[in-house]
């Protein structure tokens, strides 16, 4: 409760912990212990603030609340005395707060959300409730999320001021408005909570990409001057560089997250994009080798796909052409993988034919949904008419469906159609998803059309190949051909 009321604090960013060592851990500068009791009619808080550089007592105070007022007021007076921009918390009732915490402390999701709409129930203009609520939602079941704002949106009017800022950008986010709008809310939140590092890095990275490095770097820089060695927050910073298209920051960046082997293939690819390919490979075969001692068959996968990243889309074929993996899921993947690289090198017989061998072999379900898609975008050089009969009666979800037309009809040459599908894709994201703008762009150009001055613009991105995305090498050649030029 008292993080919440310090979230628009000015002087002080707050961080809940449960013991001094987790302080030092948060690198907080100080810590603040409290005890809490009723004495002849009211209650006191006891606060004392330490030094934890020298581990002296920097402040002692007492804070006292009629009894009458209720334990959420005393916590509301605590928060204001240690800085005059905290916040009311979101409700005055207990009975609703007890539900609230029940439902945040929780482990089960099901009883985190039932306890949250309890919360909501007892007290409908209990903003923080509806907003915890709909950011789990968003986590596990995101279909729902509509729903859930919609009942929030007939409340904000009750919301405290934070509440309501909090719920436009959220709202923002999740229904993917243009980013324009995103940037808008987020920069009215972030104004309200300056100290928040969610505000301020959420504000950075659509500010990246938007194009406006300055503008991300400083609140990048405001962030881990709140939280030095987060290392979410340099990660995010270095994203933001390479989408502004600061490399030699960016890789700097990266180096210092080194300790992490995850981001090694982000460091590689930003040396890549840099124009170092040889010192790029040298950084990707030190994470291959650290991979070493698990499945080599799926090592190879994620070799191969750094060979199509960085255009040496024949090698990855025979790479694949000649391995022998573990599994035939694995076996399956590497098939529908070279299909795609084979409709990029303009060999459509033989994507064909590695379409058929890869739903022939695949079993699990997400491995031949994969092979499904192969199947519906690799047969001979059909129409654009064919390719949307063939994708829409594909076994696959709306959501799959309309990515894989896209790149279906890009990969067979039927541009002006692609661009129509890349539009509907971006405009839906809210021009957030880089790969969408590159496609977007790179369907214009190919079919011989002007790029929309107001769009926002090709940005380079990091792909994500280690995790599957079997289209990427397509999104990622794209990107480097239109920002060459």
């Amino acid at each position: 409760m008292l993080q919440a009321d310090l979230a628009t604090a000015t002087n002080l960013s707050a961080t809940l912990v449960d013991s001094q060592s987790q302080a030092y851990q948060s690198q907080a500068s100080q810590a603040l212990q409290t005890t809490l009791e009723l004495r002849n009619g009211q209650w006191r808080i006891t606060g004392t603030i330490f030094d934890l550089s020298s581990q002296r007592v920097s402040d002692a105070f007492v804070v006292t609340q009629p009894k009458s007022s209720g334990i959420i007021s005393a916590a509301n007076a605590l928060a204001i005395h240690l800085d005059e921009h905290a916040s009311a918390f979101s409700t005055r009732r207990e009975d609703a707060l007890q539900k609230y915490e029940e439902g945040v402390t929780a482990s089960d999701p099901n009883v985190r959300m039932n306890n949250l709409q309890k919360a909501s129930e007892l007290d409908p203009t209990f903003g923080l409730a509806y907003l915890s609520a709909i950011e789990l939602t968003a986590q596990t079941n995101p279909s729902a999320t509509g729903d859930l704002l919609q009942q929030a949106s007939g409340h904000k009017g009750q919301f405290i001021p934070l509440d309501r800022v909090r719920l436009d950008a959220i709202s923002a986010r999740l229904s993917h408005a243009p980013l324009a709008y995103q940037i808008a809310a987020s920069a009215r939140l972030a104004r309200l909570t300056p100290n928040s590092l969610d505000a301020l890095v959420s504000l950075a990275s659509l500010r990246f990409l938007q194009g406006d490095g300055a503008a991300g770097k400083q609140l990048m820089q405001r962030s881990l001057f709140l939280r030095p060695g987060n290392v979410t927050v340099r990660a995010f910073l270095a994203l933001g560089l390479v989408q502004t298209r600061d490399f030699r920051a960016a890789e700097g960046v990266y180096q210092s997250l080194e300790a992490n082997p995850a981001t090694l293939p982000e460091l590689a690819m930003c040396v890549f994009l840099e124009g170092d390919a040889a010192r790029a490979d040298s950084i990707f075969a030190r994470y291959l080798k650290q991979q070493r001692g698990g499945d080599e068959s799926a090592l190879l996968l994620i070799r191969a796909n750094w060979l199509a990243l960085t255009g040496r889309i024949p090698d990855a074929i025979s790479l694949l052409r000649t391995a022998r993996f573990s599994s035939a899921d694995l076996r399956s993947l590497a098939l529908s993988q070279s299909c795609v690289w084979n409709l990029m090198s303009k060999e459509p017989t033989s994507a064909h034919a590695d379409a058929a061998a890869s739903l022939a072999a695949a079993s699990s379900g997400t491995v031949k949904a994969l092979a499904v898609a192969a199947n519906a975008i690799a047969f001979g050089n059909p129409s654009a008419d064919t390719l949307r009969q063939h994708v829409n009666t594909a076994p696959l979800s709306a959501d799959q469906k309309a990515v894989v037309l896209a790149y279906g009809l890009f990969l067979n040459d039927h541009y002006p159609e692609a661009a129509n599908g890349w539009r509907a894709l971006s405009d839906q994201s809210g021009n957030t998803d880089l790969r969408s703008r590159a496609m977007l762009a790179a369907s214009l150009t190919r079919a011989g059309r002007q790029l929309d001055p107001k769009a926002p613009p090709v940005a380079p991105f990091i792909p994500n190949f280690t995790a599957g995305d079997q289209y990427a090498a397509v999104a990622f050649a794209e990107m480097r051909r239109l920002l060459s030029r």
